[in-house]
């Protein structure tokens, strides 16, 4: 099972406002991120989504990479393979 600390150290952030499931982001270039939420729970899920260009930041596509219901629960390893994919 993955821990926030785990994610952290990897680069992933706290986001600045309140999200539902304390999800954690880790940010790539051209509006990309990866987000996992409800961390260490059985509604544990990642996904990696794109930022609209414009200044309202406003998230125009979202596609699920891990759902605990199909996936169990997330580790490290999977994120860090994940994250050198998309680099």
């Amino acid at each position: 099972m993955i821990t926030r600390e785990e994610l952290k150290e990897i680069g992933f952030k706290e986001l600045s406002h309140f999200a539902i499931g304390n999800p954690l982001n880790y940010n790539f270039s051209r509006g990309r991120f990866l987000s996992i939420s409800c961390i260490g729970t059985p509604n544990e899920m990642m996904v990696i989504g794109q930022k609209d260009d414009d200044a309202s930041n406003e998230v125009t596509d979202l596609v699920v990479l891990h759902n605990w219901d199909y996936d169990n629960f997330l580790k490290i390893d999977k994120v860090k393979s994940i994250i050198k994919i998309l680099r």
